[in-house]
């Protein structure tokens, strides 16, 4: 299941608060009826709050107990160091194991 951008670093109307909207997103996922098989969240951090928005995210995620694929946007590539950040993260050899992070490159 793809879960969009949740602007997590980002507090301004009409989503002051990010992880809030996160996490009850992650809640509805878990009660649906049909697991989802894995998640695939797109990323965009605002560049100055990336390594407080990265761990949020994740721990906001992690509660699903799925197998995560996280994809990089824009800011997480794009920036002035050329993603070391977002790679020092996520950029791990993918795990079968449930709950775990793992990044696909293209």
């Amino acid at each position: 299941m793809q879960i969009s951008d949740s602007h997590i670093g980002f507090h301004l109307p009409p989503n002051p608060d990010p992880r809030a909207t996160l996490s009850e997103a992650i809640e509805k996922i878990k009660a649906m009826p049909t697991q989802p098989a894995f998640l695939l969240p797109h990323r965009r951090y605002q560049p100055p709050l990336q390594g407080r928005g990265m761990g949020c995210r994740r721990s906001v995620i992690k509660g699903a107990n799925k197998q995560v694929f996280y994809i990089p946007g824009e800011h997480d590539v794009a920036d002035a160091d050329n993603g070391k950040a977002y790679l020092a993260r996520y950029g791990k050899t993918p795990t079968a194991k449930a709950g775990t992070a793992s990044t696909w490159r293209a």
